[in-house]
Formats: structure tokens, C-alpha cells, sequence
């Protein structure tokens, strides 16, 4: 199997799905879109959509998943380590994103997002969670939520700063407490 054809697959299958409503794309329509037999798509890369929804989430996954997991507080915030290291590579995929942050191309996906980034945010919320009395399965859900409604609306624009320029932004919006940002 080629990497260029998988790609263009599931190119192809963006592209389609920023049309149309994705629960109807039909692996014919991906195959047409895409330049490629039916058969072709079948028989050397993907049976189902499901099965291409898999395969980007395990292409986020490793483009994102390996960033996050080398992540060292005596090194760096959070924060800083997301504004420097995770953004430039969301920023790659950002077409992919855009459409997964604002379609219903993926009923999982905010659940991919939770399993993903769950893992590497809940050992280092001991302190705080014991200071605030809530427990840390609410805390890290939480902040997993903040930092994705950050992140997504910087993508969901037509023309996403470059992550160099919107990591300045977002180490200001997390650093500005909540409340800051009503004024009644």
C-alpha cells in the first residue's frame, strides 16, 4: 500500500465530508473523490468510513500523542510546552481538524480527545485537586475542555494564525483567570 493513495483517501474523505453531512458518505463517493477504484480502496486500505475515522485518529494520535508524552514541569509549564510543541503540530493537520472540531464527521471524537490527553494530565493534578476538593477525574476533564475550546476555535477560523504567532495568544488566554474575561 501506497502512504500517497492512504493519504489521498482519506483526503478524499475531508473533502466530502465538508460538503455533506458525514453520516451519509458512502465508500463510493470516496472512491470517485479520490481518483481510485472501489475495489482498489477495499482491497488495500479500507473497508468501512469507520475504518478511515480510525486511521486519522491513530495519525492525531502519533503526530500528537508522543509531543504531550515527553512533556517535563522541570523543563517547562504546561502551558508553555503546549504553546511551543503541541501547536505547531495540530497546525499540520489543521484542515483535518477543522472539520472534525466543527462536523458530526466523528461521533467519538471528543471521547478520542479525553482517552488521549487524559493520561498525561491527571498524574500532576494530586495537589490541586486536594486543594479544591474536587476530585481529579472532573479536573482533568475540565482542564482537557478549557484547552480544546481554546484550541479548537483558533483552528475553527478561516485562517488559523500560525502557531508561532497564536502560541503568544494562547499563553495569555490560559493565563488570564476565567473571570477576567466578564465584565458584569
Amino acid at each position: 500500500m501506497t502512504l500517497g493513495t492512504h493519504e489521498n483517501i482519506i483526503n478524499a474523505f475531508f473533502r466530502i465530508a465538508a460538503k455533506k453531512d458525514a453520516r451519509l458518505i458512502t465508500m463510493s463517493e470516496i472512491a470517485s473523490e479520490a481518483h481510485i477504484s472501489r475495489q482498489a480502496i477495499y482491497q488495500k486500505h479500507f473497508r468501512t468510513v469507520d475504518e478511515i475515522i480510525d486511521e486519522i485518529h491513530q495519525i492525531i494520535y502519533q503526530n500528537t500523542y508522543s509531543i504531550l508524552n515527553n512533556f517535563n514541569p522541570s523543563h517547562s509549564t504546561l502551558n508553555e510546552y503546549i504553546a511551543h510543541e503541541l501547536l505547531p503540530r495540530l497546525y499540520q493537520h489543521r484542515d483535518w481538524l477543522r472539520i472534525l472540531h466543527s462536523s458530526n464527521i466523528d461521533y467519538n471524537w471528543q471521547l478520542f480527545i479525553s482517552k488521549q490527553y487524559l493520561p498525561i494530565i491527571y498524574p500532576h493534578l494530586d495537589e490541586i485537586s486536594s486543594q479544591l476538593k474536587i476530585s481529579k477525574d472532573f479536573l482533568a476533564l475540565f482542564i482537557i475542555k478549557y484547552y480544546e475550546a481554546i484550541i479548537s476555535s483558533w483552528l475553527l477560523q478561516d485562517l488559523p494564525m500560525p502557531p508561532e504567532v497564536f502560541g503568544k495568544y494562547f499563553l495569555q488566554l490560559v493565563d488570564i483567570p476565567i473571570t477576567d474575561y466578564f465584565d458584569f
